[in-house]
Formats: C-alpha cells, sequence, structure tokens
C-alpha cells in the first residue's frame, strides 16, 4: 500500500517533473524538431516549447486521464461482472474515437504530443482490468486458457491500486502495457518472490538498464541523423531509378522506427531501473528482465519473414490485442477473430487513410508470406549454401514488402500513399496480390518456427 501511495502521488505530480517534461517535449519535437518542412505534417503547427509544454496543459491532461479512469472504475463497481468488460471497451472505444476525432480536426496531419497518446495507453488499461475482473469473478476456471487464469482478478481492485494502476508515470506517455496482476505483483515486491528462487537481495537490473539505455541513446542519434537530409517528403519525390527510390523509402522509415526504439527503450530501462519488468531466469540461471519489451531490434531488422517482422514489433500492444479480443472470440461462427482484432487496431490507432491503406496491405502481404514460404523454401533446403541464400534473400524481400507499406502508415494520408505506390509502379502491390490470391494455400507442414500466440499477432501489421 506504502508503494501504490507513492506510485499514486508521484503520478499526480508528474505534470511538474522536469523528466515528464522533456519526455513531453520529445513527443512534440516528432515531427518539427528537424522535419519543420514536412509536407506530411500539417501546414500550421502548434508552439514547441523548450522545456515541455505549459504545466497546466499538463495538469489538464492528468485530469482527463483520471476522469477516464474514474468512469470505468465505477463500470467495475456498477456493473454485474459477466458483462462488465463489454461496458469498459465501449466506453474506452467512444472515448478514444472522440479524441482522434478532434485530433484530426484540430491538428491534421500533425505529430504533436496531445491528450490522445497517454488515453491509447490507458484504453489498454481499462480494458484488461474489466476482462480480468471478468475472468476472475464471472467465469469458471476450465473455461479460462493459462494466460487468463494467471491474469484474472477475483474481486475489483482499490481505488488505490486501481488509479496507481492507471496513472502510473512511469509508463503513462509511451507504455509498455503491463496488466494488473503484473502491477500488484510489481507494488507488493512479489514480482520476483514468484519466480520460484528465494532472495536476499532482488537482482540487480544494472546490466539491462545499462543496454537498454545506450541502444535507446543511440537510437536517438541515429534519428537526428537521418532526419536532416531525409525528411518525410523525400518520399514522396520521383525518381528514374527504382532502386534509387526505394534506397530513400528504406532511409525515411529508419528514421520513423529509431524515434519508437528510442522511447520505447528508455521506458523500458526505466522501468527497469525501478524493479518492473522481471521474467524470471534463463537456463543459465541470469535473471531476464524482458516482461515489458515492446520490441527486437535484431528480430525486426533482420526478420526473414513477414510474421517475425511484425511479431517483434510493438510486443506488448499485440498481446493487449490478444487477450482482449482475439483469444475470446475463437471459434466464433458470426466474427472472424482475425478480422475483429484487425477493426479494433484500427480504432485504437486513429482515422487517418494511411492507416487502413496499410492494413489491407497488410493483411494481403501476411498471405502472400505465408504461401511463399510453403511454396518456395523446400527448394532451398538440400544443402547449408542454399539455405543463407534463402535467409538473405527471404530478409531481403521482408524488409523491402513491408517498408514500401510502413511508409503509407507514417504519410497519413491517401493522397501520399498512393503517390508513394505509383512512383514503385504498383510493383509491391501486384506481386502480393499475386502470391496470395494465385499460390496453392496447401495444407502442408509449416516449415518455419511458430511462434504460441502467432495467430493472435497476425493483428501486428498495422500496430506503431
Amino acid at each position: 500500500r506504502n508503494r501504490s501511495r507513492c506510485l499514486l502521488s508521484c503520478s499526480v505530480m508528474s505534470p511538474l517533473y522536469p523528466s515528464t517534461r522533456f519526455a513531453t517535449w520529445c513527443f512534440s519535437c516528432r515531427a518539427s524538431l528537424l522535419d519543420s518542412s514536412s509536407a506530411t505534417c500539417s501546414s500550421q503547427r502548434g508552439p514547441v516549447w523548450p522545456l515541455g509544454t505549459p504545466s497546466s496543459l499538463l495538469w489538464a491532461w492528468s485530469l482527463e486521464r483520471c476522469a477516464f479512469s474514474a468512469v470505468s472504475y465505477m463500470f467495475l463497481l456498477t456493473t454485474p461482472a459477466a458483462v462488465v468488460q463489454r461496458y469498459t471497451m465501449a466506453w474506452a472505444l467512444v472515448c478514444i474515437s472522440a479524441g482522434h476525432l478532434y485530433r484530426l480536426l484540430t491538428d491534421y496531419g500533425g505529430y504533436h504530443m496531445d491528450f490522445t497518446t497517454p488515453l491509447m495507453i490507458l484504453v489498454q488499461r481499462v480494458t484488461l482490468v474489466g476482462f480480468a475482473v471478468h475472468d476472475g469473478m464471472a467465469r469458471k476456471s476450465s473455461e479460462l486458457n493459462d494466460d487468463q487464469k494467471t491474469q484474472k482478478l477475483s474481486q475489483v481492485p482499490s481505488v488505490l491500486e486501481y488509479f496507481s494502476y492507471c496513472t502510473n508515470f512511469l509508463t503513462i506517455l509511451a507504455g509498455p502495457c503491463a496488466t494488473m496482476h503484473q502491477h500488484l505483483c510489481f507494488m507488493e515486491g512479489t514480482n520476483f518472490s514468484a519466480h520460484g528462487k528465494k532472495h536476499l537481495h532482488e537482482p540487480s537490473s544494472l546490466l539491462p538498464v545499462s543496454t537498454k539505455l545506450l541502444q535507446s541513446l543511440a537510437s536517438l542519434a541515429v534519428y537526428c541523423w537521418l532526419a536532416v537530409s531525409f525528411p518525410n517528403e523525400r518520399a514522396l519525390e520521383q525518381h528514374h531509378s527504382l532502386l534509387h527510390y526505394y534506397g530513400i523509402i528504406l532511409l525515411v522509415v529508419l528514421k520513423i522506427k529509431c524515434q519508437f526504439y528510442f522511447i520505447w527503450l528508455l521506458s523500458e530501462s526505466i522501468n527497469n531501473a525501478a524493479g518492473n519488468g522481471f521474467d524470471g531466469y534463463d537456463d543459465r540461471g541470469n535473471p531476464k528482465w524482458d516482461l515489458l519489451s515492446n520490441i527486437n531490434i535484431w528480430k525486426i531488422e533482420f526478420a526473414t519473414n513477414v510474421r517475425d517482422y511484425t511479431y517483434y514489433w510493438n510486443l506488448t500492444t499485440g498481446l493487449w490485442l490478444r487477450r482482449v479480443c482475439f483469444d475470446r472470440l475463437k471459434g466464433s461462427r458470426l466474427v472472424s477473430p482475425t478480422l475483429a482484432t484487425f477493426l479494433l487496431s484500427a480504432l485504437w490507432h486513429g482515422f487517418y487513410p494511411g492507416y487502413y491503406m496499410f492494413l489491407v496491405y497488410g493483411a494481403v502481404l501476411s498471405e502472400a508470406g505465408r504461401k511463399l514460404r510453403r511454396v518456395v523454401r523446400p527448394w532451398f533446403q538440400a544443402a547449408p549454401h542454399l539455405r543463407l541464400l534463402y535467409h538473405v534473400l527471404s530478409c531481403v524481400a521482408t524488409r523491402v514488402a513491408v517498408d514500401c507499406g510502413v511508409i503509407v502508415f507514417i504519410l497519413l494520408w491517401a493522397s501520399y500513399g498512393l503517390t508513394v505506390w505509383s512512383n514503385l509502379y504498383f510493383v509491391p502491390n501486384i506481386l502480393a496480390l499475386l502470391c496470395a490470391f494465385a499460390l496453392p494455400s496447401g495444407k502442408g507442414r509449416n516449415h518455419g518456427n511458430s511462434h504460441p500466440n502467432d495467430a493472435g499477432n497476425s493483428d501486428k501489421n498495422k500496430t506503431d
């Protein structure tokens, strides 16, 4: 309780903290810091404050997220556990949709930090609590999967527990998303003892914190270096060489990814430094601090298939989508779990046309990748040098195909996305359609290593 009170008080007072002000300023400058002339941003930009947004605005955001959380908590107290998850989900989607519509009207095409960013994080939290209460109080244990049994709540959290979770300043700006069960284990200090070892002292997080902080700073350095020469509008220029044009797209996409690498790694290192994110021990007995990891840079940058590329991007959001949507609709004859998960992710992200163009492209690309892998891979398994060649070609093809879709997600506008694809002569789109619909869909053995929640994370084709 003392930890919860401390965390809650810090969260309420966070607008006064220099670190919070600096983080807010980093988000506010996301597009305008070095891309002030970007064609993809709105022509009228809001002010960029050198020490962060004014305290009055930060206080307003704090009150807004407290009010949103308070209404969600009222649903937990007054709604039957059998349907509480529906009310919390509906309330969350209405609020986030209203926020995205407001953003479209006031800052169309802009990348400024506003109340929608922490609201997106809060939507994940309040819906996770709603479903956890539903699982713990309205469903039998035999009806739950292993993850739901772990995360369920047998009673409604106290006011102190709930608001310390919702307003946790360690993760309110950029995540990562933890469940209420994980949060309570962190607050009570049982996140270390729950993994079967008795500790005289908590495992040290010095090494993972230092490593992630250095990676975060390196990502920031790469972003600053690329942002000078590769603003987003470079992707709209027409080039005579298709190879040169793709090189431009690759570097623009890499610049944007480095922004996410920077803030996610920084947030994860902060949580690890506070003792949050411990996930047991590896085979050698070394502590693991990857419970709240959002990305795996190596797996993303050198992915050999679309599945791996999307699986290791924004991991905690993928888990949220699986927990509140995909796993709930398995076996449904009325609604496709994959389609519903795609739709939920789209609503959570917003209403820019570029998001939905990428959703459709990503869905086709995922199916094309699965079929192409099933047909082509067996031809490269006869010798080690052929397997190596297959991995190299797969890595290059995956990077080209995914980046040609991600750039549309980044540019936001439908006209900009069509401009990019027309400059590429729609080659990636045509090839993806041919592979997805022309190749046989045989149900032969899948030669790749499958992830335990692979299906639930197929939706990640459209996440940030």
